[in-house]
Parts: structure tokens; C-alpha cells; sequence
């Protein structure tokens, strides 16, 4: 209303003034046009972009908006779409490949896995990326790790127990009976494995010969048996599910649910951000009621926040570990809202460092 005004007033003026009443219109104008060049974004550069501790040299995840996804052609290095492989050209693309082809989540199909040659300073590569207008978001491919868990193995039979209720829990379910829940809960580990089955330099968990499993997949060596080759997986899965009532070693809290055993981290308890994004994803394709995930990054990862609210938009309990340590700061993803957080405490219910 302003700007209306003001104008009409200089109008009225410069039909009396003539030439004086013309100039004041036109600074009018300019005193107007002045303030939008002064609040004008600059355009991001690679300084902002902020690389986590660790991650895969050379690689990145992208996600195209609907309307560029819905144009591309993406080849083994291109998109299709001019801008975009203006870009892919000036930083010598290797590979471009659809990070979870075979999902049937919109989202994850418009995110890929993009890799140039290590060489490349990765966060220009990035930043070059996230100033393409087709472009949602790009980000390293993070490294996560498995969090810490005690080597004992009585320690899921111990003082936790009485700590978090399990008896109470047990028999609030006696009437049924089902004591430890019931086998149509899915509970899916993404983690280093499971030791769930004897097959070739594997052996089955002695307390896991009764456990029931669901089909899984090994995102790290890309099949579809996820053993486990470090123990922390196949850990995580006794405290759940391991055999129990049966005079062998510990018991589980919810022992009579099924596992779906999931691997995404490697023999020494490591993986990518986006094979823990398969993970979830494959998890919520596959009947998962709940998804646990001991393990965790320093930083806030797009690609894998959206397969987590994906799950937990299909009705899916997502639990991760905050990592252990006492520290102030929660890892992810374990510090999204939409992820229970659960930490670990000592005898005397004191938070661990």
C-alpha cells in the first residue's frame, strides 16, 4: 500500500511540476528498487558445507526434487538433465547410480549415490550440487559406527532387568500366556549381523536355536544372508530375543518376538550412511514392526532421516542407541524426535561414561 500511494502522490506532483515533478518520481522509484538489491542472498559457497569425522572419500548423496526426478534420464554418469550434468561434467562424475532402486518409498527413489574422483575437493562437489535448483539436498556418505555394549554374557540376565521392569513387563502378559511377546512382533536389527544360522565358518548362537527369524539382507556385502562376522550384532539380538526359561545362559526381554537381522556395518563395526538407510528402508518394506539400531554418526544425516520417517509414517517403533558415553551431545539417529532414544546406566542407575 505503500508503494501505491507514494507513486500517486508523485504523479499528482510532477503533472504540476513537470521536469522537478518526473525526477521525484523516478527517486521514488529508485529509493524503492535500492532496499532489493541490498537484501539479495549471496550465493553458498563450499565453506559452508561442514563434512562429518568420517566418511567415504569421493562420494556423495543426492536427492532430486519430484520435478527434476520426474525429467531425468540418469545414465552410469549423467542425469539427463542439462544443469545437472553441467555440474556431473565439471566435476568428472564417475558413476551415478539410484541408491534404492527397488523401494517403494517416492523418496528414497529420487536419492543416488553419486561418487567423483577422490582428488575432487568434496565439498565444493557438494556445495556445486546443493546450488542446483534441482537438487533437494547433498551430503557425504557418512560413516556410522556400532555403539559400545559389555561383553558379558550373563549381562541381559543381570541387575538391567530389574532395572527396566522385565518381570513386571513378563507377567502383565501371563494371563495369555505370552510372558515375552509374541511372534507376529518383528523386531528388526540393523547392526553387524546375526549369528542366526550355521553355514560354512559361521555357527548359529547356542541361545538363538529357538529364536524365530525373518528374512533379512547383508547391505554390506550386498546378499541376502547377514551373518555376523564382529558379535555386536548377534549381542544386541540375545538381549532381545535369545532363548530364555531354558537353564542356558541369559534371557531375553522380549524372547518370544521374531528377528529380522539386517547387516549394514562391516567386521570391525563400521558402515555408510547410506547401507543404514537400505537398511530402514528394507526394513519397512518387509513387515518390521519396530527397527533397533545400536549405532550411530556425530551428524545429522538427510538420507537417512527420510527412510526413518518413512518407517515411522508406515507405523514403525524406531529405537537407536545415543551412544553410550555420557556425552551431552546424542548421536543420530538416535537424536531425531521421531527416534525413542535409549541410553545405557550402570548398577546404580547412573548414566555410563
Amino acid at each position: 500500500m505503500w508503494y501505491n500511494k507514494h507513486t500517486f502522490y508523485c504523479y499528482l506532483f510532477s503533472m504540476r511540476k513537470g521536469f522537478f515533478g518526473h525526477l521525484a518520481e523516478i527517486l521514488s522509484l529508485g529509493f524503492l528498487i535500492l532496499p532489493l538489491a541490498v537484501f539479495v542472498v549471496p550465493r553458498a559457497s563450499a565453506d559452508d558445507v561442514i563434512l562429518p569425522k568420517e566418511y567415504a572419500p569421493g562420494e556423495m548423496l543426492i536427492q532430486l526434487s519430484p520435478s527434476a526426478q520426474s525429467q531425468s534420464k540418469v545414465t552410469a554418469n549423467r542425469f539427463g538433465i542439462a544443469s545437472l550434468d553441467a555440474v556431473a561434467k565439471k566435476l568428472n562424475v564417475e558413476t551415478l547410480e539410484p541408491l534404492a532402486m527397488q523401494s517403494t518409498s517416492p523418496d528414497m527413489q529420487r536419492i543416488y549415490r553419486v561418487r567423483v574422483p577422490e582428488s575432487q575437493d568434496l565439498r565444493t562437489a557438494i556445495q556445486d550440487f546443493r546450488n542446483n535448483r534441482a537438487i533437494a539436498f547433498a551430503e557425504p556418505n557418512a560413516k556410522v559406527h556400532a555403539h559400545f555394549t559389555p561383553n558379558d554374557t550373563n549381562f541381559a540376565d543381570q541387575w538391567n532387568f530389574v532395572t527396566v521392569g522385565a518381570q513386571e513387563a513378563w507377567d502383565y502378559d501371563a494371563t495369555d500366556p505370552k510372558y515375552g511377546g509374541d511372534s507376529s512382533v518383528v523386531v528388526a536389527v540393523l547392526d553387524t549381523g546375526v549369528a542366526y544360522r550355521t553355514s560354512g565358518s559361521f555357527t548359529q548362537a547356542p541361545d538363538l536355536a529357538s529364536t524365530t527369524f525373518a528374512a533379512g539382507h547383508d547391505y554390506v556385502n550386498d546378499d541376502s544372508t547377514p551373518d555376523d562376522d564382529n558379535g555386536h550384532g548377534t549381542h544386541v539380538t540375545g538381549t532381545i530375543a535369545e532363548n530364555t526359561n531354558n537353564s542356558l545362559r541369559g534371557a531375553g526381554l522380549a524372547f518370544n518376538s521374531t528377528i529380522m537381522p539386517v547387516k549394514v556395518l562391516d567386521n570391525v563395526g563400521s558402515g555408510l550412511l547410506s547401507d543404514v538407510a537400505l537398511g530402514v528402508d528394507f526394513a519397512r518394506s518387509n513387515g518390521a514392526d519396530i527397527i533397533n539400531m545400536s549405532l550411530g554418526s556425530d551428524t545429522a544425516l538427510a538420507t537417512l532421516e527420510t527412510a526413518i520417517t518413512n518407517a515411522v509414517n508406515a507405523g514403525i517403533l524406531v529405537v537407536a542407541s545415543t551412544g553410550n558415553s555420557a556425552a551431552t551431545q546424542i548421536s543420530y539417529p538416535a537424536r531425531y524426535d521421531n527416534v525413542i532414544a535409549v541410553g545405557a546406566t550402570d548398577t546404580e542407575d547412573v548414566v555410563t561414561s
